[in-house]
């Protein structure tokens, strides 16, 4: 499986008492996270708390689900947050960063007591701090999967090396973040599973002196290409509906065993090794390659298999 499809397995996990919440940020400003610094700390770490903060609010999103807390925290959580799954989190972090957000919360933490304001006027960064104590003093065994994927959305040709390094502290930031939780959780017997999805090449990039603290929690997902076939054969076998096995499905869907190219058609490759060349060695760009190549067949009429003259055009987005 691919990043996206563990994070599609953990997010579907169904129990009493496993929880998930998924913090996509496909498609999201993220000059809004860059605004949302703490200057009491300097680079990389001045984004640590917004993060701590985004994980504490998917927490306790999570724990308005689980009917098995404190009922007065259950009532408080309930009129703050939606039953329903965070999907433009672009919308719910200016609401979570605004002022008064939360006050029904911020009665139920012991912390509140040693703030000397009003609760309308406690910033999100001092509610950081609150909705960890209430995390701590209500939370129960459960266990509660933050998943945080699509951060490769920023990631690009930066204009200068100063918007660079502002996207590397803020992911250096999030590492960091996720590692001050589970050292604060550490010794608790609540189960917080903050999750990271990174591409490996993004993560090098990142440098502090505890990175090497983080390889313990580090998983590595290294593609082969007999992995990746698999995982093709699979995916193509779930989308049959139980037609094909996954032993015959690439022979059904693909008639032509290789792709003939050159002066007179010479020359040939294997059909697998021939979509390979066209991708990024990605799970995603192998799937959208032959989806590419679904389309064109039904336009033309073929409605069971995939002949090689289509995928020799090289379908739209692809550069062979």
């Amino acid at each position: 499986m691919g990043k996206t499809a563990i994070s599609e397995f953990l997010y579907n996990q169904s129990a009493e008492n496993i929880f998930s919440e998924r913090l996509s940020f496909k498609n999201f400003p993220f000059n809004l996270l860059y605004s949302l610094e703490n200057n009491n700390y300097t680079s990389p770490n001045q984004y640590i708390t917004i993060w701590k903060y985004l994980i504490y609010n998917a927490i306790c999103k999570m724990m308005a689900k689980n009917n098995s807390l404190d009922s007065k925290l259950l009532n408080a959580l309930n009129k703050v947050y939606s039953s329903q799954p965070i999907k433009a989190l672009n919308k719910l972090v200016p609401r979570w960063t605004a002022s008064g957000f939360g006050a029904e919360i911020l009665g139920c933490g012991a912390n509140i007591d040693g703030i000397n304001k009003n609760i309308d006027n406690i910033t999100w960064a001092e509610k950081a701090d609150i909705f960890e104590d209430v995390i701590e003093q209500y939370a129960d065994d459960s266990y509660y999967y933050i998943l945080i994927d699509e951060l490769d959305e920023d990631y690009r040709d930066f204009e200068d090396e100063s918007q660079r390094k502002t996207y590397i502290y803020l992911l250096t930031s999030l590492f960091k973040a996720v590692q001050n939780i589970k050292a604060y959780f550490k010794d608790s017997t609540i189960k917080i599973r903050p999750i990271v999805f990174l591409r490996s090449d993004i993560y090098a990039f990142l440098k502090d002196s505890d990175k090497n603290k983080w390889s313990e929690y580090i998983l590595n997902l290294t593609w082969t290409p007999e992995k990746l076939y698999e995982m093709l054969c699979y995916r193509l076998t779930v989308s049959s509906q139980g037609k094909y096995s996954k032993e015959n499905i690439w022979k059904q869907v693909f008639p032509h065993k290789f792709v003939y190219m050159g002066n007179q058609g010479h020359n040939r490759m294997l059909t697998f090794d021939y979509i390979t060349r066209s991708t990024h060695w990605r799970p995603r760009d192998y799937i959208h390659y032959i989806s590419q190549c679904s389309k064109i067949a039904l336009q033309k009429g073929n409605t069971r298999a995939i002949i090689m003259s289509i995928i020799s055009l090289s379908p739209s987005g692809y550069c062979l």
